[in-house]
């Protein structure tokens, strides 16, 4: 595997440390950046080889939306020649590869009576990454935890997979660092879970 460098959105979270931290152990070169100015994002994927993004919606509502951020990293992703994208997303939103089963349908309700804003800042987001022309892929989760490690990962569609309810954000992490040389889900949003 060859060492990349990877810039990292939302490191100072705690998923965002882990995902630093796995970088590390797997030999590639973290670039955590804090800073989600235009410029301030070309300048800092300049010589990037992969971004992973673990932002998601802010909980101040004058602080600009995911969607808005996001579309600024692809920007400047673009203008950086940085092709590739690693990002999380929420089960909540439909993909196309789900089937309709009631689990698929109950999702999205639950998440609107959570927070209306975050679902449809979350599904604005994901319509923006996956129609862009870069080698992004998504990690929808349903619900991440500080548990430890449980070292089992599934990934796969509602409906079409023995995919669960919950993920470590240790496991997550592993396996958002994993899509930096995997390709198996390239242009597609799986739904991640134990």
């Amino acid at each position: 595997m060859s060492r990349q460098q990877v810039a990292v959105l939302g490191a100072e979270s705690t998923l965002g440390t882990l995902v630093v931290d796995r970088l590390r152990a797997e030999s590639h070169q973290p670039l955590p950046l804090a800073s989600y100015d235009e410029n301030a994002l070309r300048a800092g994927l300049a010589g990037t080889d992969v971004v992973i993004s673990v932002l998601t919606p802010p909980q101040d509502t004058g602080a600009p939306s995911l969607t808005e951020v996001t579309g600024r990293v692809l920007d400047a992703m673009r203008a950086a020649g940085v092709q590739r994208y690693v990002g999380i997303g929420s089960a909540a939103v439909r993909w196309w590869r789900d089937e309709p089963t009631a689990r698929a349908l109950l999702l999205p309700r639950l998440a609107r009576l959570r927070s209306r804003d975050a679902q449809a800042d979350l599904a604005a987001m994901t319509e923006l990454v996956s129609g862009s022309a870069l080698e992004w892929t998504l990690a929808r989760v349903v619900r991440t935890t500080d548990a430890p490690s449980r070292g089992t990962i599934r990934s796969g569609y509602l409906g079409l997979d023995a995919v669960r309810w919950s993920m470590t954000r240790t496991d997550l992490a592993t396996f958002l660092v994993e899509q930096v040389t995997d390709e198996t889900y390239l242009r597609a949003a799986p739904v991640v879970t134990n």
